[in-house]
């Protein structure tokens, strides 16, 4: 939730206090805007692992885990920095609430996640700079948000995900390691999401999946990459970008320029 800008805001026109390029209003392509198309597979057996199921994580993937890896670890206004609490068991129908709010705070609060000098987040310390597990962690929603928002917090992006149940790239994989794992052929049906953002500029894309794979915060910190947003569970085969003439052009777009 509170995570899509407005439709003009992602044309390449903008808007008067959100432009990121040199188009105005009347130019061939002013609410033309760009395009990422994404083909991503999803490891669901590993993000909703039972405890003992993986030997490499044998305490599982609990619902406070997967909020973490989520959204974030610092989350103020909390009791202990989780934006959203398990239930009584966090395994079961998911462990918890399935819509959380997407709160924004603030470009570098990633960056204090990860670094943790604050130690473990408690009503009492209340601080971007601690954690749920006073460790180090860096939570998709909040590393994305790094270039994903403009300066007054809103953000710069339209995104419509789809999620997909089918075979096109899934490869022979196990599901988990061990006696526990199963081994699934190459072209089963797999757990995707397929999804398409509208953004002003390419470039501002690229640096928005950099900044959510947050490698550099991973290194800087040390931060244990299980503790790295959703990045291990996602694999992604396809990625297509496209520019989107303005409405007015888009029959038979640039034809008129031949």
């Amino acid at each position: 939730m509170n995570a899509s800008a407005s439709a003009q805001v992602v044309t390449f026109a903008g808007t008067s206090a959100h432009r990121f390029t040199t188009a105005v209003p009347g130019d061939y392509f002013d609410n033309g805007s760009f395009a990422h198309f994404s083909h991503d597979i999803e490891d669901l057996y590993q993000f909703y692992s039972l405890p003992n199921q993986d030997s490499n994580h044998p305490d599982g993937e609990s619902y406070d885990e997967r909020v973490q890896y989520s959204f974030r670890s610092n989350q103020t206004g909390t009791t202990n920095g989780l934006p959203a609490q398990p239930n009584a068991d966090a395994f079961t129908n998911g462990g918890g609430a399935a819509f959380i709010n997407n709160a924004f705070q603030g470009f570098d609060a990633a960056m204090r996640g990860a670094r943790d000098s604050a130690g473990t987040f408690t009503s009492s310390n209340q601080s971007l700079d601690a954690t749920f597990t006073g460790l180090g962690r860096i939570g998709h929603t909040a590393a994305l948000q790094q270039v994903g928002r403009a300066a007054d917090g809103t953000p710069l992006h339209i995104r419509n995900d789809g999620p997909g149940f089918d075979s096109m790239d899934v490869p022979a994989f196990r599901t988990f390691p061990g006696s526990n794992g199963v081994n699934v052929p190459a072209g089963s049906n797999q757990f995707k999401l397929q999804f398409l953002v509208f953004m002003p500029t390419a470039d501002m894309f690229n640096r928005m999946r950099v900044a959510t794979a947050a490698q550099d915060l991973q290194v800087q910190f040390g931060v244990d990459p299980d503790d790295n947003g959703l990045e291990r569970f996602i694999t992604a085969t396809r990625r297509q970008n496209f520019l989107v003439p303005p409405r007015r052009h888009r029959a038979f777009p640039l034809l008129e320029l031949t």
